[in-house]
């Protein structure tokens, strides 16, 4: 079914902080941890008056699984990046090539052990959310360095794009093949 949604993304991550404090709910458990990434879902569609449940909540998913550094914040400030792991475009494209880990400890949690599954079967409608490839390179790398390679370089970027498409793709095969068992 097809269904308009009014979308605020000013509110969202101001909604999802209330929820936490509201409900005095774990930091960061709620971001790796099944029993409170399925409460938490509910919780935050409750509270924010949403038509499905979000997961993930936080933009950090696919760097996490490519080995970045992740803080996962407290009550006060959600997931963000920690120090960058590359320091140049060049070891960006390698830890790309490396894949995403979806074994990873809190990706393994938010992907694979079929959370959106769980909610439909609790009866919850579900949106799964990617981060787009600035947000995924943010925890990754200085974003100085991707500007300056859009503009100075922009074969060498036009391919690491590429390569950024081909692991966001393979997360959601990934993610459908998990949730729908095919």
């Amino acid at each position: 079914m097809i269904q308009d949604y009014e979308c605020r993304p000013e509110d969202s991550d101001h909604g999802m902080l209330e929820v936490i404090r509201t409900y005095q709910l774990p930091v960061p458990e709620i971001y790796v941890k099944m029993e409170e990434i399925l409460r938490f879902a509910k919780l935050e569609k409750e509270q924010n008056r949403k038509p499905f449940c979000t997961i993930p909540f936080d933009h950090t998913l696919e760097a996490g699984a490519m080995g970045g550094n992740v803080r996962y914040g407290n009550e006060t400030a959600g997931p963000r990046a920690e120090k960058p792991i590359c320091q140049s475009l060049e070891e960006l494209k390698v830890g790309i090539c490396l894949g995403m880990d979806l074994e990873q400890t809190g990706t393994d949690e938010r992907t694979s052990d079929g959370t959106a599954g769980k909610l439909r079967k609790q009866g919850e409608e579900v949106l799964f959310q990617m981060s787009g490839p600035l947000t995924i390179w943010n925890t990754l790398i200085d974003v100085k360095h991707i500007l300056k390679g859009i503009r100075k370089t922009p074969d060498q970027m036009e391919e690491i794009f590429g390569m950024i498409e081909t692991e966001m793709l393979r997360l959601l095969v990934e993610v459908k093949r998990r949730e729908y068992g095919l």
